[in-house]
C-alpha cells in the first residue's frame, strides 16, 4: 500500500449544533507537525484547502483539508485585488463576544 501524501492534514464534518451547522476539523499530531514544518523565514503561514470528499469515510468525514504549497513566484504573479489585512494579531479579537452561547 503507498504511502499517504502528507499534504494531506485533516479530515472534517459538519455538525449540527442549535446555532446551526459548523464544519469541524481534525488535526492529527502528525499533521499539525507537518504544517510546522512548511513555516519558514519567507512564509509564516501554512494556507490549506478545505475541500468535500467524494463519499463519506467510515467514520463519517466529509471533508479533507489539503496544504496549499503556492506561493508567488514574482511581484507579477500577484493578484490583482489585494487580500484583506490579516496582519492583526489573533489574540486581539473577542472571540467569545461574537460566540451564540
Amino acid at each position: 500500500m503507498p504511502d499517504r501524501d502528507p499534504d494531506f492534514v485533516g479530515n472534517g464534518k459538519v455538525i449540527k449544533t442549535q446555532y446551526g451547522s459548523l464544519l469541524k476539523m481534525t488535526f492529527s499530531r502528525e499533521s499539525l507537525q507537518h504544517m510546522l514544518s512548511l513555516l519558514g523565514e519567507d512564509y509564516n503561514f501554512v494556507s490549506v484547502n478545505i475541500c468535500e470528499k467524494k463519499k463519506p469515510s467510515p467514520k463519517g468525514y466529509t471533508y479533507y483539508a489539503k496544504v496549499d504549497r503556492w506561493r508567488p513566484d514574482s511581484e507579477d504573479q500577484r493578484p490583482e485585488q489585494e487580500p484583506e489585512d490579516v496582519s492583526q494579531d489573533p489574540a486581539d479579537y473577542d472571540v467569545d463576544s461574537n460566540l451564540p452561547f
